[in-house]
C-alpha cells in the first residue's frame, strides 16, 4: 500500500493511519498461530481505535484527504 510516496513525518496523519494498517496486518498474522493471546488482542483492539479516530478527525477536516485514503484502504 503505497498511500504516502515522499513522506517519512509522523506528524502527518497519513503517514500515522499507514502505520496502524501495518501493525494491524502484522498482528493478524500474529494470532494465526496464537489464538489464545489476549493481552496482543488488547494492543490490536487500542491501536484500531485510534485508526478510527484518525480515521474520523480526517474526515471532519479534510474529507478530500479522507476520501483518497479511504479508498487505498482496506476496511
Amino acid at each position: 500500500m503505497n498511500i504516502i510516496k515522499k513522506l517519512n513525518n509522523t506528524n502527518y496523519l497519513e503517514y500515522q493511519i499507514n502505520i496502524f494498517n501495518k501493525k494491524i496486518e502484522k498482528l493478524k498474522k500474529h494470532f494465526i498461530l496464537n489464538k489464545k493471546d489476549k493481552h496482543s488482542r488488547i494492543g490490536l483492539l487500542k491501536i484500531i481505535i485510534q485508526k478510527k479516530k484518525l480515521l474520523k478527525y480526517l474526515k471532519y477536516n479534510n474529507f478530500k484527504k479522507y476520501k483518497i485514503i479511504n479508498k487505498n484502504l482496506i476496511i
